[in-house]
């Protein structure tokens, strides 16, 4: 079966914003939104917003599209293969894409004001004597509950040898 022919290309590529770059199972594929395409996509499906229109991609078309697959930079969600989406979010994609983008950023929202909020000079915790591998330890413990080493907080003083005392 040859390529379909795409005869609708962006007027205005400066337009386009890639939103999000989603996935679903193979068997809950669904149908690219580029007219004259008909394919269905399951991984690396493209929500792109072109003026008022939200469209929804597969790499071939969106890289035909706007001539390249990366020309419209980062997705805002989602990246590599894409987002792995649940049922209910595959649905909102097929019927509500507007409402499947707002979820996403009630959760963006969510998760940015879940981060931990630097205390105000004056209630900072007195700095304590640390050695490189005491802060090495804080930060791998850090990096299993999930903290990240930019959450991590580690004083770095010279270490106090063995025989020497406070």
């Amino acid at each position: 079966m040859s390529e379909p022919e795409l005869t609708t290309l962006c007027e205005d590529p400066s337009t386009a914003k890639l939103l999000a770059i989603v996935s679903v199972e193979q068997v809950d594929r669904v149908r690219c939104g580029q007219p004259n395409c008909g394919h269905t996509v399951y991984r690396r499906i493209h929500v792109v917003r072109e003026g008022a229109t939200l469209l929804v991609l597969g790499s071939t078309c969106l890289a035909k599209r706007y001539e390249t697959d990366t020309a419209l930079g980062l997705a805002r969600f989602g990246c590599g293969a894409g987002r792995p989406l649940t049922d209910a979010e595959r649905q909102l994609l097929v019927d509500n894409t507007e409402a499947l983008l707002a979820r996403f950023e009630e959760e963006a929202a969510l998760l940015q004001a879940a981060k931990v909020k630097p205390l105000p000079p004056a209630s900072h915790p007195r700095p304590i004597k640390a050695t490189a591998s005491t802060c090495t330890a804080a930060i791998s413990a850090g990096d299993a509950l999930g903290m990240g080493k930019a959450m991590v907080l580690c004083y770095l003083f010279e270490a106090q040898r063995p025989n020497e005392t406070s």
